[in-house]
């Protein structure tokens, strides 16, 4: 999941592509061309039978022509205790809430979540490694080798299911509570798989499909922040690239429920050996209008109400603030069993 090689299709062409390009060369005419050549090769390659009309090459080379990666705008001229609900063309039930957490919520949350939800017993890679880790992970030496570790309801990423559980945050069901009082489709969580990125680390296109249910995934961005793609159900769709910062949630519903997705990489991430072809925009320009980014509308970010009776201490908090300029922790909330654990 977390290694660096990759497989073929579109999707993954353009998620390499992406990755490969370094913040500077991002949404200039040479990252289009570089991704043209890409799609290209990718569909050359693809022995798979498909539908002619969802396959042309030439629609996907145009798509390529108008592509950006979307910096969504950081001032909209809202009010302070404002988030904001985008939607992107294309890809019905997927949105991302901007700012919907505060600066010292995400803290909170982030301190929650290094000193107490990625210990035993919840499940993680370096329990695996070693079934007698009693934690702390964080701040150990280990902590750099983190991956990934599961809350609530346990994945098992061997054999794809949910096995084991440990009682699941309060915190985190209030925020996903709040937010959800926003959207359709109202569920009570009872699982978070949480991943850490840092330097090169990236987790590739996957579905989120091992749940009883189709509820809605919450994924919540802490710390620097990195590029989320989303495709389709299959790997010919060309996947939307937005960057997501700290206290921005990515709702994936409805139709985006099961789609392809993953983290490209941390936004200033620069693979050795790929130079600067060009500067940047970090804005949509009007031209380029694949999976164009839309205000759905204006919310109240999550009130202090949900943190109620949390606290951290404060040299947890001034660690935390050190390690959140580089490293990324996404916290991806869903329900994954249809029974309610009353314990």
């Amino acid at each position: 999941m977390y290694t660096g090689s990759t497989s073929s299709g579109c999707a993954n062409a353009v998620f390499a592509e992406i990755r490969n390009t370094p913040l500077e060369s991002l949404n200039t005419e040479g990252f289009r061309r570089r991704l043209s050549a890409a799609i290209s090769h990718s569909v050359g390659n693809n022995s798979e039978p498909c539908d002619e009309d969802e396959c042309r090459l030439e629609d996907k080379l145009r798509i390529a022509s108008m592509y950006n990666v979307h910096f969504l705008p950081l001032d909209t001229g809202g009010a302070t205790g404002q988030a904001h609900v985008y939607s992107f063309d294309g890809f019905p039930g997927l949105y991302v809430v901007r700012n919907f957490l505060t600066k010292a919520q995400c803290e909170v949350l982030l301190c929650k979540t290094l000193t107490e939800y990625i210990n035993p017993p919840s499940n993680s890679n370096l329990f695996q490694l070693n079934p007698k880790l009693s934690g702390p992970i964080w701040p150990s030496d280990d902590f750099r080798k983190l991956r990934w570790a599961t809350i609530g309801h346990m994945y098992d990423w061997g054999c794809r299911s949910y096995r084991g559980y440990a009682k699941f945050p309060d915190l985190l069901v209030n925020i996903s509570m709040n937010l959800l009082t926003h959207f359709d489709g109202h569920f009570i969580p009872d699982a978070a798989i949480i991943n850490c990125y840092t330097k090169g680390y990236f987790l590739r296109l996957h579905k989120d499909d091992a749940e009883e249910t189709d509820d809605a995934v919450l994924n919540i961005s802490l710390g620097a922040p990195g590029i989320f793609a989303v495709g389709g159900h299959d790997q010919r769709t060309i996947p939307v690239a937005l960057v997501v910062d700290s206290g921005s949630v990515v709702v994936m519903a409805q139709d985006s429920r099961f789609c392809l997705h993953g983290i490209v990489k941390l936004l200033k991430y620069s693979k050795p050996g790929y130079v600067c072809h060009g500067n940047a925009t970090t804005g949509d320009a009007l031209e380029y209008t694949y999976a164009q980014p839309r205000l759905e509308k204006v919310i109240p970010q999550c009130p202090d109400l949900a943190f109620a009776g949390v606290h951290c201490e404060s040299s947890a908090l001034e660690s935390i603030r050190s390690l959140a300029s580089d490293t990324r922790v996404s916290v991806s909330i869903r329900r994954a069993k249809e029974s309610i654990v009353t314990s």
